[in-house]
């Protein structure tokens, strides 16, 4: 039972400066690099939605104007993200968005990580995964954390949506000494 003296892991992370100055983060299934945008630039809902709003170009003119749209909203420091996806239109955009520093377009739920990705993982000490569970399954996670190489002082931030049980997932994260915590009641918006 956590009483007004004790927090929970996940709200003492929260709570540490050091969660947003980290080095190196890592988005798994990088999804067009979302988690890149919102770590590393300052922006806010409405100026986000109404950047979207009006024209439709063509997909390269796209990336070039939100390359644009970020760049002068970007924080400092800004967090090194690098971005994993199995799609290349989402990786490529990513980077042509300015949105990741670096990505892979690779499935490890089939195959382990390439050399390159595996040498990438070794300094990262955040791992975030947006998304349907169903798309990425502990198999995944099992790979990717031993690329990483350690357990210490990394931390997974998964927001489960729409998906089958998180349970294999959090096994598989126990395996390796990481405690999954969830937020009851919680909507992230």
């Amino acid at each position: 039972m956590v009483n007004n003296q004790q927090q929970s892991a996940v709200a003492q992370k929260a709570n540490c400066t050091d969660l947003h100055n980290q080095q190196d983060l890592r988005g798994v299934r990088c999804s067009y690099g979302i988690n890149g945008a919102l770590l590393r630039h300052q922006v806010d809902l409405e100026t986000w939605t109404a950047h979207y709003t009006g024209s439709e170009p063509d997909s390269k003119q796209q990336a070039l104007a939100d390359k644009e749209f970020f760049a002068s909203r970007e924080r400092s420091p800004k967090p090194v993200v690098l971005g994993l996806d199995k799609a290349d239109h989402a990786v490529r955009y990513a980077l042509d968005a300015g949105l990741i520093d670096a990505g892979w377009i690779e499935g490890l739920e089939i195959k382990d990580p390439s050399p390159d990705l595996r040498k990438a993982l070794q300094g990262v000490s955040l791992i975030i995964y947006a998304g349907g569970v169903s798309y990425l399954s502990s198999r995944a996670f099992a790979r990717i954390i031993a690329a990483v190489g350690r357990s210490s002082n990394l931390w997974v931030a998964s927001t489960v949506i729409g998906t089958p049980s998180y349970e294999e997932i959090a096994t598989e994260l126990t395996e390796h000494g990481l405690v999954t915590e969830r937020l009851p009641g919680v909507v992230l918006r």
